[in-house]
Parts: structure tokens; C-alpha cells; sequence
């Protein structure tokens, strides 16, 4: 028999897991820490809840059924485990593994929780959470650098390094462009949201994250072309989207990208890079060539890294900035391919499929997944707490809240 405590503390639990998600998306465009005991929070309290008995298994079986492919997180997981098997360093390959747990994590309680996520509430606290690390992060620069633009790259980053902060940002971005009626905004406050954080990538200068945003943009524009709203309305919003990307444009890490990108490809004798694009071609053409090596299997969980140090040392008069940096393979198909083979790489596609397919290729499952995928293919995303759990929090909530009424609504412009 359960006495009131007992009552009251099967209620808190309840409470907890059935706003777990909400007070996970809070914080996690806060500090790290903030994010990982919010996830530990939701974990330990789901699993008192289930003790208690407040789940049903006929729930979770309907969960489990309905958005079985976040199960793709725990297969990447278990190939990590495996890759474990066959790599020679052990004590990277471990902090590779619990950097991942989040794959084992948070499909569970997603299915667990299927039924009781408030999306709404959801992206509402994840829009929350962002201000504040804006407004805090904002503070900080201001207050420990002389107020100048070409510091925010480095300046704006108390809590996330740049490209995971513009990642987070294009987020809200997509929100806003695709769900904002969902949400039950103004239209000027949408505007303002979408130019200030349109504003604030252009000042990070994350080069994936101003591409992203004009991508976003650009999806945005077929859209609204698409649409059968009215005229006015319509060149309101192309009006917008198409200055903002003019804008975007003008960034000079983005400039700079485009004219290293011409004179690497007119290159016809090796050259010493020091710019990021001569660096990340020349990584990834070391990558390439270590991946025809071991095309199924890769190195192992640890050894990716140390291959690519290994390959980069074969041209050491050239690459001494990257070695001296340590760099990886700046793009999380080639990591994860390094580190347990061809299917690493596969189980990412298949989840954007999953997500793009879960809402019959609608624009804003095809945002999600541009977003994820040129930030993927321009950095190893997945090597840091941070892009590991923004991936695998909002791929799970996407597929397994596709059914609720907050993407149901279609959208007029």
C-alpha cells in the first residue's frame, strides 16, 4: 500500500518525466554541465517513475513501434562498443564512449515519455534557454574584450564553442521560419527573432553556420513562392529572407572560404596551409586516403585520431600547423568512418532519411536536415558532449513527436 509520501513522491516523479524533455532543452544551450545533470535528472526520475509503476507497457510498446528508427542511435552505439574491440587506444576510445551515451540514452526515454511530451513547451524552453546563454554570453564579451566585431568568433563563446552556438541558433532559425504559428507568435515578433539570430551567426562567423542560415533560407523562399498566401505577406517575407542572405553573404570568414576554395583548386604544387579551408582540404584528403585503407571496419573507436597524426606526419614540412593543433577529421562522416567503418557514417544518413521521410519531405524536416548535415560535413560534431546531445535530443524528439498536433498544423507562409 503507498502511504502519502510515497504518493507524493510518485507525483514528483511523474512531474519530472513527463517535463524532463522540456527542462532538458532548457539547458542545453547552457553550460555542458547544465545539459548533462538535466539529462541525468530526467534519466534517474523516468526510472523511479517506471518503478512505480507510472508507465504503461502497452505505451511503450506503441512508442517503441511507432518511432522505432531512433533506435538507429543505439545500433551507432553498440558499433562504437565494438570498434572498442580492435582499437589500440583504449583510454580515448573510453571517452569516446561515455561522450556517446546520450545514443544510449535518450531514445529510451523517449519512448518511454512518447506520451507525455508537451512539444510546445518543449521548444518553448529550448527558445528560453537560448536567450539567456545569448544574453549572458553577450555580458561576457562585452565585459572581458574591447568591443569588436572580429572578436565575437572568439569572444562569444561562454558556453559553447561558435559552431555548436550558430548549430543551436539556425535551430530556433528553422523554428521560427517553418512552426512559428505552431508557437501562436505575431508575425513582427517572428521577424525580429529571425533577423536578431540571422544578426548573431553573421557575428560568430561560424562558415557552417552562415551557410546553414542562407540554405534556410533559401528553403524558405521556395516556400513562401510555393504558398497561396497574399502578395504582400509573401514579398514581406522574400523581402526579408532575401537581405538577410545578401547580408550573410558579405561575412568575411565566408569571403575568405570562397577565394581559398578558388586558389586551392587552381593549385598545382602543394601548398602550407594555415586558413581553415586549406585545412580541412587537406585533412579530408588525408582522410579519404585512410579510409580506402580500412573501408568496413575503420581503426577503432580511439585510433582516428592517431591515424590522421600518423598520415599527417608522412608530410610534416607542410602540415606542421595541423599537427601542432592536433586536428581531427573536421567533418563527422570521415571521424565516425575512421573510427568503426562504412556503417558509422550510413546510421547518420539513415536517421536524416528517417526524419526527412517521418514528415513526407516537408521544408521544415529538410531544414533540420540541412542543418545537421552541413554542420556534420564541415566539423566533427560528435566528438564533444554538445553535439552529441543536440543531435540525438532533437532527431528523437522530431521522430517520435512527428504524430503530435504542433507539427500537424500546415503553414500558409
Amino acid at each position: 500500500m503507498i502511504n502519502g509520501f510515497q504518493l507524493t513522491f510518485k507525483r514528483l516523479c511523474g512531474w519530472i518525466a513527463k517535463n524532463g524533455a522540456a527542462i532538458f532543452a532548457f539547458a542545453l544551450p547552457l553550460h555542458m554541465l547544465c545539459s548533462s545533470y538535466a539529462l541525468v535528472l530526467w534519466f534517474l526520475f523516468s526510472l523511479l517513475y517506471l518503478f512505480f509503476g507510472g508507465y504503461s507497457s502497452a505505451n511503450f510498446l506503441k512508442a517503441l513501434n511507432s518511432s522505432k528508427s531512433i533506435g538507429y542511435f543505439i545500433v551507432l552505439y553498440l558499433l562504437l562498443l565494438i570498434g572498442m574491440l580492435y582499437t589500440k587506444n583504449s583510454a580515448i576510445g573510453f571517452e569516446k564512449i561515455s561522450i556517446c551515451l546520450p545514443f544510449l540514452i535518450l531514445p529510451v526515454l523517449f519512448w518511454l515519455n512518447k506520451f507525455l511530451l508537451k512539444i510546445r513547451a518543449v521548444f518553448l524552453a529550448f527558445f528560453a534557454g537560448l536567450l539567456i546563454s545569448i544574453f549572458l554570453s553577450l555580458l561576457s564579451f562585452l565585459f572581458d574584450n574591447d568591443f569588436n566585431i572580429a572578436n565575437f568568433y572568439v569572444g562569444f563563446n561562454l558556453f559553447h564553442h561558435p559552431s555548436y552556438y550558430s548549430m543551436l541558433i539556425t535551430l530556433a532559425i528553422a523554428l521560427f521560419l517553418f512552426q512559428f504559428e505552431s508557437i501562436a507568435i505575431a508575425q513582427w515578433i517572428r521577424i525580429l527573432i529571425i533577423v536578431f539570430c540571422a544578426l548573431l551567426v553573421f557575428l560568430i562567423s561560424s562558415k557552417a553556420g552562415v551557410l546553414v542560415t542562407i540554405g534556410l533560407f533559401f528553403i524558405k523562399s521556395i516556400h513562401v513562392l510555393r504558398s497561396s498566401t497574399k502578395v504582400f505577406p509573401k514579398l514581406l517575407i522574400l523581402f526579408t529572407v532575401v537581405a538577410l542572405s545578401v547580408v550573410l553573404f558579405q561575412n568575411k570568414r565566408v569571403q575568405n572560404m570562397m577565394v581559398n576554395l578558388k586558389h586551392i583548386s587552381q593549385q598545382d604544387t602543394p601548398i602550407y596551409p594555415t586558413e581553415s579551408t586549406a585545412i580541412r582540404w587537406k585533412i579530408w584528403e588525408k582522410s579519404t586516403v585512410l579510409i580506402s585503407s580500412s573501408f568496413l571496419f575503420g581503426y577503432g573507436t580511439g585510433d582516428a585520431n592517431d591515424q590522421l597524426m600518423d598520415a599527417y606526419n608522412e608530410e610534416s614540412y607542410l602540415l606542421r600547423h595541423i599537427i601542432s593543433k592536433k586536428y581531427n577529421a573536421h567533418n563527422t562522416f570521415f571521424q565516425l568512418w575512421l573510427m568503426v567503418g562504412v556503417l558509422g557514417p550510413a546510421i547518420v544518413f539513415v536517421l536524416l532519411i528517417c526524419l526527412i521521410k517521418g514528415y513526407r519531405f516537408s521544408f521544415f524536416s529538410l531544414s533540420i536536415a540541412l542543418i545537421f548535415f552541413l554542420n556534420f560535413f564541415l566539423e566533427s560534431m560528435l566528438e564533444r558532449h554538445a553535439g552529441v546531445m543536440i543531435f540525438t535530443f532533437f532527431i528523437c524528439l522530431l521522430i517520435v513527436g512527428k504524430d503530435s498536433p504542433f507539427f500537424q498544423r500546415k503553414l500558409a507562409h
